[in-house]
């Protein structure tokens, strides 16, 4: 499958019979019609996961180390010369490096990571709200706790226990 360098390159032609054709071959091989809106959603979502992650392998294992000119010589197998060379200009750009490089420092000034894995904010709360308070009001506080506690170790990331501990006489007051 084409390797795209950004998602949105799949709604645009040539590309744009891609995430389609793909999921119709999923549809094949698995107990799904091709014609289902939740079926083609899950696999869209898988297919962009997959595509994401491709890059990620193809940047790290052919591209980081090398300069510009080295990668270009160095294409995989896999992919066309065509598909390759966008990738390396786009990994190359400098713009590209900056939005990455800001990405990144982003990323490494986070302080309190939630604890809920893969699952939305809204998704966790409203699972939260209805199997353990059920369907009572949850104040924010205990909340921001339920979203910040590790599930295996039942603790808290030391910033995180501190900023809780900070916000605990506000849960006294209500």
């Amino acid at each position: 499958m084409h390797v795209a360098t950004h998602w949105n390159d799949y709604d645009k032609s040539p590309l744009k019979h891609v995430i389609p054709h793909a999921i119709k071959d999923i549809a094949l091989n698995f107990e799904m019609e091709k014609d289902d809106k939740v079926g083609n959603d899950v696999c869209t979502k898988v297919i962009q996961k997959g595509v994401r992650q491709q890059r990620y392998r193809l940047k790290k294992k052919y591209f980081n180390g090398y300069t510009a000119q080295e990668a270009l010589s160095n294409k995989p197998a896999n992919i066309t010369h065509e598909n390759w060379t966008s990738h390396v200009n786009k990994w190359s750009d400098e713009r590209n490096k900056e939005i990455c490089q800001m990405n990144k420092e982003n990323r490494e000034a986070v302080k309190h990571h939630q604890k809920t894995g893969s699952m939305s904010y809204v998704a966790f709360f409203s699972k939260l709200e209805k199997d353990k308070y059920n369907n009572q009001d949850t104040s924010p506080i205990e909340f921001f706790k339920d979203t910040h506690t590790n599930s295996k170790t039942g603790s808290m990331s030391e910033p995180t226990l501190l900023a809780h501990v900070r916000f605990l006489p506000l849960l006294l007051l209500t």
